[in-house]
């Protein structure tokens, strides 16, 4: 990893339990209401989507709960050289303490804000809205809660609801013509651009999702807690060695981990000779054939003469 400052995305996420284990009790769930849950909260760089730090909590727990020791603790297993430079993260992480914390180390942050009393009254009061096109248009203004220490700025979003579109956001005043976002942030670009720089922690959506579905994440559940975080972790790990692997291939693009495994872990082979010497003859042709060559030459530095398993024959 480069040295440099990367973004660093924070979220929470609800993993469904059946049976009795330690930690797995009612919490929000807003899929399965009342299943027992666990409530974990990770950490990633958005500029390479790596697991940084990774808590496993009770289903009980709010997103905010533990929030500026879980943070600090991400900063500090970080590798030299490495900063965490701007903070994302949902609703959830919306807390005048942890915004008082991220102000207090110099982070500048863009965090999603929760429809309470005071931001419904300041978006309906916003009076200068900004037309990006036909359907959006954007504003600002500030807003400090009761307890918090000052005012803070406060990016509006309103999008117009458009039929068989998946448009992110609340109704609000029941006016369903459109949908509103609130973003608190202390970033100097405009509020288009701190929005469209929002919207890019939605990958780490996307990579929870991967993380649940190619890695068994939420799969992994034992009686005792600690026991459950260990597997919890050791999957965060496992990911990041992926993610590795595939920067090692030189593949640009980020696959899942299905379509990696395809495109070289599942291949069929037999051990075998050639003359005195012991080759791994793999069911490789073609295209294929060469692609993995390729990345057995990237991944293990082998010499040419080396590739009888991928020679015909």
């Amino acid at each position: 990893m480069a040295p440099g400052a990367y973004t660093l995305d924070l979220d929470s996420s609800v993993f469904e339990r059946y049976g009795k284990q330690e930690g797995a009790v009612l919490g929000y769930n807003p899929k399965k209401h009342r299943r027992p849950s666990h409530h974990p909260l990770l950490a990633t760089l958005g500029d390479n989507q790596l697991v940084v730090h990774a808590w496993l909590r009770s289903g009980n727990t709010a997103s905010i709960t533990g929030a500026v020791q879980f943070f600090a603790e991400a900063l500090a297993g970080l590798p030299p050289g490495v900063e965490g430079g701007v903070v994302r993260g949902d609703c959830g992480f919306e807390s005048g303490a942890f915004l008082d914390h991220l102000e207090a180390g110099g982070r500048r942050y863009a965090i999603c804000a929760r429809f309470t009393g005071g931001v419904r009254r300041a978006v309906a009061e916003a009076m200068e809205w900004r037309e990006l096109d036909a359907d959006t248009a954007v504003a600002e203004t500030t807003f400090q809660a009761k307890s918090w220490s000052r005012p803070r700025r406060l990016v509006l979003i309103r999008q117009r609801n458009r039929k068989g579109d998946f448009i992110r956001g609340r109704e609000l005043f029941d006016d369903p013509a459109y949908r509103y976002q609130a973003i608190f942030t202390d970033l100097a670009q405009s509020p288009e651009e701190v929005w469209r720089f929002y919207r890019k922690r939605a990958v780490l959506e996307n990579n929870i999702r991967e993380l649940k579905w190619d890695y068994g994440i939420d799969g992994f559940c034992m009686k005792k807690f600690y026991a459950t975080e260990a597997a919890f972790r050791l999957v965060c790990f496992a990911y990041n060695l992926m993610q590795g692997f595939q920067r090692a291939m030189g593949i640009k693009t980020k696959r899942t981990l299905g379509v990696v495994r395809n495109m070289v872990l599942a291949c069929g082979a037999e051990l075998g000779r050639d003359g005195r010497r012991m080759v791994l003859r793999l069911s490789a042709a073609g295209k294929r054939r060469e692609m993995f060559a390729e990345c057995c030459r990237m991944i293990f530095y082998w010499d040419n003469r080396d590739f009888v398993a991928v020679e015909s024959g």
